[in-house]
């Protein structure tokens, strides 16, 4: 067998069959590849070589149908939109694209983003990813979330017999002032909707927790933003795969609870320092459950000060009516 300049001809391993894979479904030139590639697509073929495809497919949940090329492919559309994408670190990079598998939403398709800031990268779920993740569950018959604005008409009944929402918009254009958003589901056997809803200073208090809280996602989109968190919130109150939800939970101890001392939110939402991490079980504990873990906050960092006994401890994972029963 020939050799090529003294390097011996070996067989393909595993790595090189996943980057011709994903080469032909990234629409990648061979020709770049084998000369001089460019940061988007030395990025791909670094991650296929550090982990390939079956990095991927070990991710996905059970039964997914969708093939790990789309999350390459995927993170391909995203890098080309913006190309700060391309230039994080590669563990982000990884620690992204695995998270988009477990949650079986691919990036860069209007559903789901991936979000540079401070060469890091994020995965976040945008409204409609959310939508999906939750419609996957055949109890819930109806999901809808909305944007209120100054001006319009939005009454909100959260508790008993005629809970629900009245929202009719009187504003539309550019140039509105946004107030709140909030998101209604409708369950097998009850027509009353479950509703969560979020004002200014709940959304203020969600973004200072997140690790991207100055990325162009939350400064630039804040309707978005608002929409995709009430979802969330309310997702949690909603019944849920195993897998959905511990892929949510994933989701949310790799955007939030790693924060600094000064990105922790306003006083008045807590009364102890945001956790350093959170278990994937923790999103489905139930609402006793959550009442039965009062932390103190360290004797090392006390707070300046001590919120009234009777304030809600925040946390912006329990679930609404827990707050209020609390």
């Amino acid at each position: 067998m020939q050799q090529t300049q003294g390097r011996p001809n070996r067989r393909p391993t595993a790595a090189d069959h996943d980057i011709e894979e994903i080469i032909a479904a990234t629409n990648l030139s061979r020709s770049q590849v084998l000369g001089k590639p460019d940061p988007i697509e030395r990025a791909v073929i670094q991650l296929a070589k550090i982990d390939g495809l079956e990095g991927i497919r070990r991710s996905l949940p059970k039964g997914s149908r969708t093939e790990p090329t789309r999350f390459f492919a995927g993170l391909v559309r995203c890098a080309r939109q913006n190309p700060q994408v391309a230039q994080c670190s590669l563990a982000s990079l990884l620690e992204a694209l695995k998270i988009a598998a477990q949650v079986d939403v691919v990036p860069g398709d209007g559903r789901a983003y991936l979000i540079p800031y401070k060469g890091e990268v994020q995965f976040m779920l945008g409204a409609h990813g959310m939508r999906d993740v939750i419609r996957r569950n055949s109890e819930v018959l109806d999901i809808n979330d909305q944007n209120v604005y100054e001006g319009d008409e939005f009454d909100v009944e959260l508790d008993g017999r005629n809970r629900g929402v009245r929202h009719k918009r009187k504003t539309f254009g550019a140039g509105r002032e946004w107030i709140g958003a909030y998101a209604t589901a409708v369950l097998k056997g009850d027509p009353r909707p479950i509703v969560e809803i979020i004002d200014t200073e709940d959304l203020e208090a969600i973004r200072s927790q997140s690790k991207a809280s100055g990325s162009l996602a939350w400064t630039k989109f804040t309707g978005e933003m608002a929409r995709a968190k009430v979802l969330r919130r309310i997702a949690k109150r909603l019944p849920m795969r195993p897998d959905d939800a511990a892929a949510l939970a994933a989701l949310d101890a790799a955007e939030f609870f790693q924060l600094e001392a000064a990105q922790r939110p306003a006083e008045k939402y807590r009364k102890e320092p945001i956790r350093a991490t959170v278990k994937p079980e923790d999103v489905r504990a139930s609402e006793s459950e959550n009442r039965g873990h009062d932390h103190a906050a360290p004797e090392a960092e006390p707070e300046p000060q001590e919120p009234p006994a009777e304030e809600p401890e925040y946390d912006w994972e329990r679930e609404l009516e827990g707050e209020r029963s609390a």
